[in-house]
């Protein structure tokens, strides 16, 4: 069964974004989901459209001058020397959302960071229950695959309308960052740094809840409508599984998207709860449940979940009698 295409923005429709910061963060993000190279990256050009920064600058100079007021404030301070470090690691994280260096993660690292971010948005914006369950998977997903290193990742938390590190909310630190200060021989620099500290407060208030404001995604499929709108994904599945697992099984054939490969992984976040189940219906509904497996068992290893893990121990046991 072929998905149907829900009327939106055209293909070619552009945002007008001069001037309005959340416009462009979420054009950004849009835009990688939407590209056909293989890390999901925007073009120099596509960047420079977008935020009139140059990539060296977003990419390298920034960073230094964060790294030089660390080391200039905080180096004799142990251990607010080594917080500042690892919040300002989270906001790299942050920055990589948009633009990163080349061959820096790999391809399934990419997708599940933008998949995790953009889907904590979906729930923030849902009326799902449970959106702390949720949200909390995501954001591990999420410091996973940027990557966010594993020693700092057990003190960082998102909480209800904030992130807190070692308990502490982190956005007066941050915001440290987000007024990095602007020397007295780079005024032509400084239109850069309050366009990246727009950025990053930008990504930052998305991922707590304090902005919800979402566009139209261009050209939406089913299953783009699907995975902005979690709530009724899961209704989906409740009210018409043959349907639901059409669509489940067509997201696996053909060319790989984006939006089909955040389907299953949607299914993995907000359906699967029982092995039995799983295999059960796979069996009853699917032509292509082999496949479906394939990209259940890949998402394991950055969206963990302990059925699947089930199901693959199983699979293995199987393959060794």
């Amino acid at each position: 069964m072929k998905p149907n295409l829900i009327t939106g923005i055209s293909e070619n429709a552009s945002y007008n974004c001069h001037g309005n910061i959340d416009l462009a963060v979420l054009a950004a993000i849009f835009q990688r989901t939407d590209s056909r190279n293989d890390l999901f990256r925007l073009s120099d050009k596509q960047f420079i459209s977008l935020f009139q920064i140059t990539p060296s600058f977003f990419l390298f100079e920034y960073g230094e001058k964060v790294k030089t007021l660390i080391d200039r404030c905080y180096y004799d301070s142990e251990p607010m020397y080594s917080d500042y470090l690892a919040i300002w690691e989270f906001a790299q994280c942050l920055q990589s959302l948009i633009f990163a260096p080349i061959h820096t993660n790999s391809y399934f690292n990419e997708f599940t960071k933008l998949y995790s971010y953009l889907n904590i948005i979906n729930v923030n914006r849902s009326n799902l229950k449970n959106k702390a369950h949720y949200r909390n998977k995501l954001f591990q997903s999420f410091l996973f695959s940027s990557p966010y290193s594993w020693e700092f990742s057990r003190h960082i938390k998102l909480s209800k309308n904030c992130i807190t590190y070692n308990g502490n909310n982190i956005e007066d630190i941050l915001s440290k960052f987000f007024n990095v200060e602007k020397e007295e021989n780079e005024t032509d620099k400084s239109a850069m740094i309050d366009g990246i500290n727009s950025i990053l407060k930008t990504t930052y208030s998305y991922m707590v809840g304090e902005k919800l404001f979402m566009p139209y995604h261009p050209q939406k499929d089913i299953y783009s409508y699907y995975y902005f709108h979690p709530t009724d994904f899961i209704e989906l599945y409740q009210n018409n599984k043959a349907l639901f697992y059409a669509y489940l099984d067509n997201s696996v054939d053909g060319k790989a998207t984006f939006m089909k490969r955040a389907f299953v992984y949607n299914y993995s976040l907000f359906i699967i709860s029982s092995p039995d189940i799983v295999m059960s219906e796979l069996d009853c509904y699917c032509k292509h449940k082999d496949r479906i497996l394939d990209v259940l068992f890949l998402s394991n290893s950055t969206l963990p979940n302990s059925v699947i893990k089930k199901i693959k121990f199983g699979y293995i046991e199987k393959a060794n009698e």
